[in-house]
């Protein structure tokens, strides 16, 4: 996101508006809340464990973001964070890794999907050119996410986890 367009309004597919803004180190405890609410299970596909307490060091990671070579964004219902996404800029300048997670409630009602949008339009804005995230094969919302926006051909199985490499617009 940048100054010029802080946030923007979505409608989700079950009607209601969200608000999809950069994440700002003053959410950290509206992020904490967040996380919190998440279920175990939902924990475990983000995080490949299902703790209950962030580190202090990747809350300020998650919440501190500079939006060109490590960025993240909210998306909000009335005011109260339903999804957090970000990216890291890799080695290869070209590349960055992304994650996500969304409320349980709103799961399947499109936050992924315009988090993911957002984000890549952020990262192509940086001169990132491709997404790689790694995905828990019994994860299969988030796998769909990603087959839902083309990606399903840039996917493989290693090391216990499904990659995805997802190509950017320019």
């Amino acid at each position: 996101m940048s100054a010029a367009d802080p946030e923007h309004r979505v409608r989700l597919m079950d009607g209601r508006e969200a608000v999809v803004r950069g994440i700002r180190p003053a959410d950290r405890d509206a992020f904490l809340a967040f996380h919190a609410g998440l279920s175990e299970e939902s924990r475990y596909f983000r995080y490949f464990t299902a703790r209950r307490k962030l580190p202090e060091r990747e809350l300020h990671h998650f919440t501190d973001v500079d939006q060109r070579g490590h960025a993240g964004i909210v998306t909000l219902v009335e005011g109260v964070i339903v999804g957090h996404a970000l990216y890291d800029r890799l080695t290869d300048p070209d590349e960055a890794e992304v994650a996500l997670e969304v409320a349980d409630e709103f799961q399947g009602h499109g936050v992924g999907t315009a988090m993911l949008g957002e984000l890549a339009r952020t990262a192509a804005r940086a001169g990132i050119r491709r997404f790689v995230a790694h995905v828990l094969p019994t994860n299969q919302r988030m796998l769909q996410v990603f087959r839902d926006m083309g990606f399903a051909d840039h996917a493989r199985f290693e090391d216990g986890v499904v990659q995805v490499r997802i190509e950017l617009p320019a």
